[in-house]
């Protein structure tokens, strides 16, 4: 999923006349897509990126060399769903590595209550032993985890997973 794109001319509409073309128009020979001070190209993210030119005309007749416009579309990430969790008080966990995609997935993380892993974090949970802090009731950690992807300097995020992790105390 993604916002619609629109490219817009910097100058007033009313002086100007954009044409924006899916080829080279200097090649010759070649119709615009689309006249006007903006358009919506049908770029996807199964054809990202795309090339476009914009060229503009000016009343008096005066028409601009066109300008190379890339249209790249960045996927949504996704991460995998994690399982609710339940250790004991001083058990060796090993961690919790999370999945998703696309490849190159970055994720972060926050935790309602430190049960041995913190509160926050970038990429997996690593290994730790978990505790309850001394409580002698069950404690209870939201985790949240966000996938986001940076493409060319833009980061998309997606939607976060939220799991459980329970300590329970020792007897």
């Amino acid at each position: 999923a993604y916002d619609n794109i629109e490219i817009y001319g910097s100058t007033d509409p009313d002086q100007v006349v954009y044409k924006f073309y899916d080829q080279d128009p200097s090649m010759g020979g070649i119709d615009p897509v689309h006249c006007g001070p903006d358009y919506c190209p049908p770029t996807t993210l199964g054809t990202s990126p795309e090339t476009y030119w914009v060229t503009a005309k000016t009343c008096e007749g005066c028409e601009s060399e066109a300008t190379e416009v890339m249209v790249t579309i960045n996927p949504i990430p996704s991460v995998d769903t994690t399982d609710d969790m339940v250790h004991c008080d001083g058990d060796n966990v090993p961690g919790y590595p999370f999945t998703g995609s696309p490849t190159g997935t970055d994720f972060n993380w926050t935790a309602s209550a430190d049960v041995g892993f913190g509160t926050m974090g970038m990429g997996d949970v690593p290994p730790y032993t978990a505790t309850t802090n001394g409580q002698v009731v069950p404690v209870v950690s939201e985790v949240i985890v966000t996938p986001s992807f940076t493409n060319l300097g833009v980061t998309c995020t997606g939607e976060p997973d939220t799991f459980l992790v329970t300590v329970n105390p020792t007897p």
